[in-house]
């Protein structure tokens, strides 16, 4: 049996919680590639998760220093069986990371670490402040101390990732573009990635040749009323969720665990 300690890692809003709960729901709905050797007895911290992926409704952020660790035994039809380890960081504890004031990855580590890089906003470019229209008298602004509220969401991804580098040993690391359902059918996620974040790109390409960029709809579409029929009956019959990898859309969320297992 291999064990695979598996961090979902993301900003504030990122989809972490999310896609952690919309996997709990497939593999416990039989709905995936992947079933519970033992099933937990207690699901109710993995309820508090899917139950509101499947009403619908948006998954409760977890709070700051307040995470719970997800382990269960998983097996497939073909294969050898494996012990997965996911707890659910709070974006704010990445943030605090990033300014090295959080300690949630001094006690990481284990047989085999996998990063999931979820990454959400591609609002601004990291480099469009450096391209400002002049500003007069210049050299006489105050030159401000570094702060994490002044910095772009990419360049706070970078600085996080090269956070997650430094810390950790990771077997595998996966780029996970989230809430994909809003960019589905005008890019691939690669080309969409390099086009948008194209330092942050340039990094993972320099540093982790291996990494693998794909899509994420864990929730399905945002949520809207005049969706909520169309979204319960794709719910029903398995195909409100999908991954897109190696540019093919597969509607079994547990795929993502094949990248790093």
């Amino acid at each position: 049996m291999v064990n695979v300690n598996v961090l979902i890692a993301g900003l504030i809003g990122s989809g972490k919680s999310t896609l952690i709960g919309a996997l709990a729901y497939a593999i416990k709905m039989g709905k995936s590639s992947y079933s519970f050797v033992d099933r937990p007895e207690d699901l109710t911290p993995l309820a508090k998760l899917y139950k509101p992926w499947l009403s619908l409704t948006p998954v409760n952020r977890t709070a700051l220093g307040n995470s719970e660790t997800f382990e269960f035994s998983l097996k497939k039809e073909v294969g050898s069986q494996i012990t997965i380890s996911i707890p659910d960081y709070a974006g704010e504890d990445f943030e605090r990371l990033i300014s090295k004031q959080s300690d949630i990855l001094n006690h990481w580590g284990g047989e085999k670490n996998a990063l999931i890089f979820l990454i959400k906003d591609f609002e601004l470019d990291a480099l469009e402040e450096a391209f400002v229209t002049e500003v007069e008298n210049k050299e006489n602004l105050p030159i401000h101390p570094f702060s994490l509220e002044l910095t772009t969401s990419q360049v706070k991804n970078l600085l996080l990732l090269k956070e997650l580098l430094k810390c950790v040993r990771w077997e595998s690391v996966v780029i996970g573009i989230s809430a994909w359902d809003r960019y589905d059918g005008h890019y691939l996620p690669d080309t969409f990635f390099k086009e948008k974040a194209p330092v942050l790109y340039n990094y993972i390409r320099h540093y982790l040749p291996k990494t693998k960029v794909i899509g994420i709809s864990a929730q399905g579409a945002e949520y809207a009323e005049n969706l909520r029929q169309e979204l319960s009956e794709r719910t029903m019959n398995n195909t409100r969720s999908w991954l897109v990898i190696n540019n093919e859309r597969v509607h079994d969320l547990t795929k993502i665990l094949d990248l790093i297992s």
